[in-house]
């Protein structure tokens, strides 16, 4: 691989070549049973995650798409009443070799590296049923990982990032009563490491480049403190990372031909070790810390009236996310649904009218979200599909936006969302899809197509557009002078933002043992600020009104982004034979965050910043041999 670096990164430049070796092997143990292993698995011919503009506080929950962790992904997951893996979840695949997070670095430190993917050493799973009962086993070890750091001085070492590490993870689901099943799952994440050794390196700055006084004097010495990769001090312990278990008990019932649903689930969580840390809704989680929540639904899923009842509650200290996925804590969830369906009416196979209402609001009673939906989905004669929303939701409060629990007031807003698709079996085939609302001085649109080809049996192409733009939004830019509950200052922007991009995936066929997979991402993304606001606050989680947002003066250029990106992966797929295949990859990745731009435009297409990030270009050659024993 090759990788060319701008000079303000300190990244270097050149070529690297590296070998690597592993094994997958799988053991049919019983007609039902099945072992699964891999050793130093190479996940080269995956398609690389599609880069959005993630404006929001919460985490982005991308697909699972390594074949070891796809393969009986189901066996992992909780199901929701209709029997679809349900969003939060006490074990999330993508953890397992996670890319290392970028480090807060000291003051005059810089990295010689970019973060890369933790290495999996093994791992093992075991999944089918086992008579009546559903089972589902894994063990996964990821390898300690460090980065290239040059300290003030040039002083150059490396950094810990993450430990050894081991994710177990059990599943167990067995009938309790005909239509009802009882499902028990746990999952442990323990952290091998030491105390110090994720720490960044202490050193001390003595004197300085001024001229000695006439009356010689001490130098002065600045000792840096030693700190974690996310910027905390370790914990008393010493360590930067925590223990993790988590539990779930789940029951799923449906009465005979499936027209009532229920499921119910029970979760809880503690956390071991390493330091005290805030959570974005101001709430500290530490060592010994635990929660717990649960999700109860109850649906109607067969005839003319359909119905589809869900509240979901996660207590503020329950942490999943070491082996899981927990999109936000501190959350009482409340959905409603009911619809009127009915079928070969006129030109339609189906038409559904829906109502739906939605509320959310934390645990100290701030109030998160609170709306009516009103919704048309229609299925053509011709199979065509088209969809319609009305949205209405109520003023509400933030409790995440500032970082340290403060509740930022948000406008109230209608919302209209309306999506149109073809027959998805045709040769050529595509869908439409558009979302349009209202923000505090302006508005947000949504916009993104899909045009699928199908020229022959051997070849598919498929488009997908899309563009994101919103405007007069405030969001939180940083908080000045002082941590909770002391007296401090929250700076907000007015913002405008603007994220086109386009996506290619093809599959070409040329026979059944050779074939080419075409991935390619363009995409920009650039963000800024008109007004900005400096609004003062005391305590602990304040309150922000709109009424208090008044123009400070301050220039709204300092904080504004902009990115470029183009990713490329192909790979050419040669079974040469049964079992046996023979990759040639070629990739091209570019790390986001050094494209150069001029802080006083609008936000705007530049195809020149392509060429300014990181960038790597590699070519892999892998050969697989299938033996079977």
């Amino acid at each position: 691989s090759h990788q060319t670096a701008p000079s303000a990164s300190g990244l270097p430049d050149g070529w690297t070549a590296t070998p690597a070796l592993g094994i997958d092997a799988r053991f049919p143990l019983t007609s039902g049973l099945t072992l699964d292993v891999t050793v130093l698995p190479d996940f080269a011919t995956v398609d690389a995650d599609t880069v959005v503009l993630n404006l929001s506080t919460f985490e982005i929950r991308y697909p699972e798409k390594r074949a070891f962790f796809l393969e009986g992904a189901d066996f992992f997951s909780l199901q929701d009443a209709h029997g679809n893996p349900a969003l939060n979840q006490p074990f999330y695949s993508r953890r397992v070799g996670a890319t290392v997070p970028y480090p807060e670095l000291p003051e005059g430190a810089r990295l010689t590296e970019l973060p890369v993917p933790a290495r999996i050493y093994g791992a093992a799973k075991l999944t089918g049923k086992a008579g009546p009962v559903e089972l589902a086993l894994l063990e996964a070890v990821t390898g300690a990982e460090t980065l290239g750091v040059v300290l003030p001085r040039e002083l150059a070492g490396t950094w810990g990032q993450v430990p050894l590490s081991n994710y177990s993870v059990a599943l167990a689901r067995f009938p309790v009563a005909t239509g009802t099943t009882l499902g028990l799952m746990g999952t442990a994440v323990f952290r091998a490491e030491s105390p110090g050794s994720l720490t960044s390196p202490l050193y001390t700055l003595r004197g300085s480049a001024a001229p000695p006084p006439a009356v010689p004097a001490p130098p002065p010495v600045v000792t840096i403190p030693a700190l974690c990769p996310d910027g905390y001090f370790p914990g008393s312990d010493g360590r930067c990372t925590h223990n993790a278990l988590s539990g779930a008990v789940d029951l799923h019932w449906e009465s005979e031909g499936g027209v009532w649903l229920f499921n119910a689930a029970l979760l809880g969580g503690v956390v071991e070790s390493g330091p005290v840390r805030m959570l974005p809704d101001g709430t500290l989680l530490g060592p010994g810390s635990a929660g717990f929540g649960g999700r109860l639904q109850l649906a109607k899923a067969a005839g003319n009236l359909l119905l589809d009842v869900e509240y979901e509650t996660y207590s503020p200290h329950l942490d999943l996310n070491d082996a899981g996925y927990l999109r936000e804590q501190n959350i009482h969830r409340f959905f409603g649904r009911t619809s009127w369906r009915v079928f070969d009416r006129g030109p339609t196979r189906e038409n559904e009218v829906g109502v739906e209402l939605l509320y959310r609001a934390s645990w100290d009673a701030v109030t998160l979200q609170r709306g009516l939906q009103i919704n048309n989905r229609t299925v053509w004669r011709n199979s065509w599909e088209t969809f319609i929303e009305l949205q209405g939701f109520l003023p509400y409060q933030d409790n995440r936006d500032t970082r340290d629990g403060g509740r930022t007031e948000r406008v109230g807003y209608f919302g209209l969302y309306l999506y149109g698709g073809t027959n998805p079996n045709r040769a050529v085939s595509g869908s439409l899809e558009t979302f349009f609302r209202n923000t505090w001085q302006g508005f947000q649109i949504y916009a993104g197509g899909n045009l699928v080809v199908r020229p022959g049996d051997r070849v598919e192409l498929t488009l997908t557009p899309t563009w994101d733009f919103i405007n007069g939004d405030p969001r939180w830019v940083e908080t000045l002078g002082g941590v909770t509950p002391q007296p401090r200052t929250y700076r907000y922007g007015l913002q405008s933002a603007s994220a086109p991009g386009v996506t290619v995936r093809g599959m070409l066929t040329f026979n059944p043992r050779l074939s080419l997979q075409i991935y390619a991402q363009l995409f920009f993304a650039s963000v800024r600020y008109g007004p900005m606001y400096d609004v003062p606050v005391a305590g602990e989680k304040p309150t922000v009104l709109l009424s208090e947002l008044h123009p400070s003066g301050m220039n709204g250029a300092l904080y504004a982004e902009q990115d470029a990106v183009l990713n490329i992966n192909l790979v050419l797929r040669w079974e040469y034979l049964p079992g046996s295949t023979f990759f040639v990859v070629y990739t091209r990745s570019q790390q986001g965050g050094y494209a150069p731009f001029d802080p006083g435009t609008r936000p705007h297409i530049d195809f020149a910043a392509l060429g300014q990030g990181v960038i790597t270009n590699s070519l892999q050659v892998k050969l697989s041999y299938a033996w079977q024993l």
